[in-house]
């Protein structure tokens, strides 16, 4: 396993001068990160609590599976929300890795669904008690996974020990400080208007400049729809020194629409990357960046009125005239879902050069930081279609989220919105909304020749 990821020292003033002035930037800050624990070092205590929010825990252990004794390192991210009887509703997210990688092993499931329970005394000289936390469905079953506890009154919540499984560790909680800690005020909202964000799980791959300018666009483009914030998990310091010297991106920073987490504050694992097996790769390189990424969004917002889009960043949600905001979409399309769910319109650029050049250096010539949603409408023939949805939901009525949709829970509803491709045309009048993909923006899939395409979609907003 690899040691811990620490931020550079230039980056680490770079954020704490920025968040010193920008209180809303959700960056790490000057503080150092807790290091992952190497593997002579199981045994000891756990780590200290990062001031992330949601607060970050870690513990290692042990756990039994069939090549016997095997150590392991479970991270917990926990949130509490006070509810108006003053008790408290706790939910976490638990990701685990493995020091040692078996040879046939894709990232690291964890190898049994980690019971946590949280312990108090009624008196000084009472024996501990247990409440363990619920463990809510589950999509896929190497994680990360979700639990949910609700505190009964009278329960001591000040000084509550956080335990995994029967190991001898544990940390030490204060639900009221993990409360306040919240970004959205300590009360469980359970009524009120909604606000809407966009999660990014991670942007890597492409020049910088061009990825703030992608992100520039895609940030006009949903915030015209109505969405108030976005959360971007950026790893290293090349991405959001790009964001924070493009004049669009760092005036959405500074008025807190933009919300930057890193990757390394939340110790996302990482192995030795010299394996060749190509799942392996898979899992290290795309499941584990977007999965914690994605929980840790879900949860940051549970219990705060919002609900959530997760998208790349070639991905956006669009919509007919007449439902031209995002609350329309629930209040006047669906009124009863909590889960919105569309197949995908795959677009190319109509005036991109047929040879030479990609479609992404087309969008870096063409963009203009006075209309950054200009340079999206060359983006605008349907040559395909995707009927592997993309979903924007409310993250108190879900568990897990996956790649692209996340996990009902029980008593709650959703609707699926689906684009007939022989017509090309959303299937009802009444679904309002869709998603589409700029489909060669990152990769030559399909031939820039349009003399054959058909279009009858108008995608972006007017």
């Amino acid at each position: 396993m690899s040691s811990g990821h620490r931020i550079p020292n230039a980056l680490l003033l770079l954020l704490a001068l920025l968040t010193d002035s920008l209180p809303h930037l959700q960056a790490a800050s000057g503080r150092s990160l807790p290091a992952r624990f190497s593997r002579d070092q199981l045994g000891g205590g756990a780590v200290h609590p990062s001031l992330k929010r949601p607060t970050l825990l870690t513990f290692h252990g042990f756990v039994e599976d069939a090549q016997g004794r095997q150590p392991i390192i479970l991270h917990v991210l926990i949130k509490a929300k006070r509810l108006p009887n003053g008790s408290f509703s706790v939910r976490a997210v638990s990701y685990a890795e493995r020091v040692l990688l078996q040879s046939d092993e894709q990232f690291a499931p964890n190898p049994t669904r980690m019971e946590m329970f949280l312990e108090y005394q009624t008196g000084t000289d009472q024996p501990w008690q247990s409440l363990q936390l619920l463990m809510l469905g589950v999509l896929n079953p190497q994680g990360p996974f979700v639990q949910q506890l609700e505190v009964p009154l009278g329960v001591n919540t000040k000084n509550l020990r956080l335990r995994v499984l029967d190991w001898p560790i544990f940390h030490t909680v204060d639900l009221h400080k993990l409360a306040i800690n919240g970004l959205h005020g300590q009360y469980m909202k359970l009524d009120g208007p909604f606000q809407h964000g966009v999660v990014i799980s991670d942007i890597h791959g492409i020049e910088t400049t061009a990825a703030a300018q992608l992100l520039a666009s895609h940030m006009a483009h949903h915030l015209a729809l109505g969405f108030d914030q976005y959360v971007v998990y950026t790893r290293g310091p090349e991405i959001f020194e790009a964001l924070v010297a493009n004049s669009v991106t760092a005036n959405y920073i500074q008025a807190g629409l933009l919300q930057l987490v890193t990757m390394e504050s939340l110790q996302v694992p990482s192995y030795d990357d010299t394996r060749t097996d190509k799942t392996y790769a898979f899992h290290q390189s795309y499941d584990p960046m977007k999965l914690i990424a994605y929980n840790h969004a879900s949860l940051m917002f549970w219990g705060d009125r919002f609900r959530l889009a997760v998208l790349d960043p070639d991905e956006f949600w669009s919509s007919h005239q007449s439902h031209s905001q995002v609350s329309t979409w629930f209040d006047t399309c669906f009124p009863y879902a909590d889960l919105i769910m569309s197949t995908r319109a795959e677009v190319v650029c109509s005036e991109c050069p047929l040879n030479g050049g990609t479609e992404l250096s087309y969008l870096q010539q063409h963009w203009d930081e006075s209309n950054p949603t200009a340079v999206l409408e060359h983006w605008s023939k349907v040559v395909t279609f995707s009927q592997d949805p993309k979903s924007i939901f409310w993250p108190d009525k879900v568990s897990q989220v996956w790649l692209h949709r996340p996990n009902l829970l029980p008593g709650s509803h959703s609707v699926l919105v689906t684009i007939d491709e022989t017509q090309r045309e959303v299937v009802h009048a009444d679904d309002c909304v869709y998603v589409v993909h700029m489909y060669n923006l990152f990769k030559h899939r399909i031939p820039n020749d349009m003399t054959s395409v058909y279009n009858p979609l108008r995608w972006l907003v007017q």
